[in-house]
């Protein structure tokens, strides 16, 4: 008798259904974007906790590589009764902005959209950027499941140079976007965070924040 092993890959139920749910909010998904996931939402909270203390006065936010705008809008939903906090966010692929323009419209939220490679495309400065981007080196694919790898779409999950290369390159740009005083806040992948960090401690201050599972999850850029 033999025995086969058959391995079942699921396709993901947020693109069966179209939505999912990221603090406290719904957002429409398809496989142009990333499904939002629960680990991201601390990034979420630090930027908050960096923009409230400015929200008295004009505050400029970028989020970079938004996909499904998931992180400017959670921010753009809290900040609402603050008209002068003012929210931007990029991607390099129009699907995933025409995604994320369709959430920010469901949710009522006023962010400005751009279509940009990183920084190629922006022309003003901020008080707080936020980035999640494509992080995963091509030595991780092993601990993925397969129905990510599979079915998210590859533009908005691998990095060159061992995941590292949106780091690389946001830490030889973002000094002529980010004002004096400002931050910079960065989710990193599986063992990532010293690396990143790394980039940026010659010429900023940095904090590696983790989840409540102990897990590095956040690196925070700050002058």
């Amino acid at each position: 008798m033999y025995l086969t092993k058959e391995i079942f890959i699921v396709y993901p139920l947020q693109y069966i259904f179209g939505y999912a749910f990221f603090d406290d909010l719904k957002f429409k998904v398809t496989p142009d974007v990333l499904i939002p996931r629960q680990d991201t939402e601390l990034i979420v909270q630090k930027a908050t906790e960096c923009i409230a203390p400015l929200a008295h006065r004009e505050v400029n936010v970028l989020d970079l590589c938004t996909g499904s705008g998931c992180i400017a809008i959670s921010l753009a939903n809290r900040f609402r009764n603050f008209p002068a906090v003012n929210f931007y966010a990029s991607d390099i692929s129009e699907k995933a902005l025409k995604v994320a323009k369709e959430n920010a419209s469901n949710l009522n939220t006023d962010i400005d959209f751009i279509c940009s490679d990183l920084f190629d495309k922006i022309d003003i400065r901020f008080d707080v950027i936020i980035s999640n981007p494509p992080y995963i080196s091509l030595s991780e694919k092993c601990f993925m499941s397969e129905d990510t790898l599979k079915f998210e779409p590859e533009i908005a999950l691998y990095g060159a140079n061992d995941g590292l290369e949106f780091y690389i390159r946001i830490a030889d740009n973002y000094k002529n976007f980010l004002n004096t005083g400002g931050h910079l806040l960065l989710e990193v992948g599986f063992k990532q965070a010293e690396a990143v960090a790394d980039l940026f401690r010659e010429i900023s201050k940095t904090e590696i924040i983790k989840d409540i599972s102990g897990h590095c999850r956040v690196v925070h850029v700050f002058n």
